[in-house]
């Protein structure tokens, strides 16, 4: 390290949306300077997340030919286009974000003597991944880690435990750091016990998310007194469209598409859902617990480490309509219950998953390994 400073380059492959993984990065480049280090974005593509960084004063650098796609030519002209960037910046440390600029940042680095942290944002072999997918991204997962080794951050606990379980790296290099997000001004705020009370689920409609079950719950509450969105874009928004009107639900759900504040979606809303077959720790349900607003969420991944069962909304059985609409009914029956989940989730936010909690917790992980400190420590960095 040359100065006090310490200077990072933060690397995704994608930028054809702004979603969970991209907003983190984002916002540990716009907010680790207080803590003496400065990021600069480098982002594949050439899609809106350019645009996002921009409006946040984010120093960026775009590589074209990186997507999100495997291409072997364009792959390796991404190699060659992100070495030039790198050389140009000449950073102290190259953070990783998700799996295929994990891949490519891990070559790069090493092949530049640079030292490379690898942040999974969920991984792609746990359970609800269908089962090719699965066994290909661990195979390479776990080729990675052998070849390629660096230090991985988690975003939960859950994801460190499958990692060590499936032989991805060594334990020792595997930290959590969970995720964190910043506050938000009190009008957007959200006011649980008002009634009817309108639902409303974020997610972009891909296979990972299962607004299936969603739709399929929410028909079976037809003599309930409810509205609903559901706020994003993708493949499957088609099929959830065609659900809807054949069960009914027309006039109940409405599909909002792509939106650029998701906070006023949340704010006017009275329940957060969120039903989907594989997670990390989600930012849609951390930006739901920000707004007061009780929540059910399938069972996966790291969500019951920030959901608590009973008492800042109900984690349900992935695939279950039956036990999502039973989780459902019960929050629209009970105004009261729904208050009272929705004041414990936004001080489990306010205690836990603040953004100046992983900005501290980053800031001391990113300057122990450009002062060639790797492995554990204990206790562990996270004290959550």
């Amino acid at each position: 390290m040359r100065t006090n400073v310490i200077k990072v380059a933060m690397l995704i492959a994608r930028s054809d949306v702004v979603a969970g993984t991209s907003v983190i990065m984002r916002d540990l480049c716009s907010g680790l300077e207080p803590y003496g280090i400065t990021a600069t974005a480098i982002a594949g593509g050439a899609g809106p997340f350019l645009s996002d960084l921009h409006a946040h004063g984010v120093r960026y650098r775009a590589i074209p030919s990186l997507g999100q796609p495997v291409s072997p030519s364009h792959d390796l002209r991404a190699a060659v286009q992100l070495r030039k960037i790198l050389r140009k910046l000449d950073p102290d440390l190259l953070v990783c974000h998700g799996s295929k600029a994990g891949l490519l940042g891990r070559v790069v680095g090493r092949q530049m003597s640079i030292p490379v942290v690898y942040t999974a944002h969920g991984w792609k072999f746990d359970e609800g991944v269908p089962r090719r997918k699965k066994n290909v991204r661990l195979l390479v997962e776990k080729a990675s880690a052998r070849f390629l080794p660096s230090t991985v951050i988690d975003v939960c606990e859950h994801d460190r435990l499958i990692a060590v379980e499936h032989g991805v790296g060594d334990p020792s290099v595997h930290l959590v750091v969970r995720n964190g997000i910043p506050d938000v001004d009190r009008a957007f705020r959200s006011e649980p016990a008002a009634g009817p009370p309108h639902i409303v689920m974020i997610a972009r409609f891909t296979p990972q998310k299962d607004h299936t079950t969603l739709i399929g719950a929410l028909a079976r509450l037809k003599d309930r007194e409810w509205t609903a969105e559901l706020v994003g874009s993708g493949e499957g928004l088609g099929a959830a469209r065609a659900q809807a009107l054949q069960l009914g639900l027309g006039d109940r759900i409405v599909f909002c598409g792509e939106v650029t504040r998701p906070q006023d979606y949340l704010a006017r809303a009275q329940i957060f859902a969120l039903t989907t077959n594989w997670e990390g720790l989600p930012l849609t349900l951390l930006e739901a617990m920000r707004a007061g607003l009780p929540s059910v969420v399938s069972s996966v991944g790291g969500v019951s480490e920030a959901l608590e069962d009973g008492v800042t909304g109900f984690l349900v059985p992935r695939a279950s309509i039956g036990a999502a609409a039973d989780a459902l009914g019960k929050l629209i029956d009970e105004p009261e219950t729904r208050a009272a989940m929705g004041a414990r989730a936004r001080e489990k936010y306010s205690k836990e998953f603040t953004a100046d909690r992983m900005m501290k917790d980053m800031a001391e992980i990113y300057r122990r390994l450009v002062r060639g400190e790797t492995g554990r420590r204990d206790p562990q960095v996270d004290p959550t």
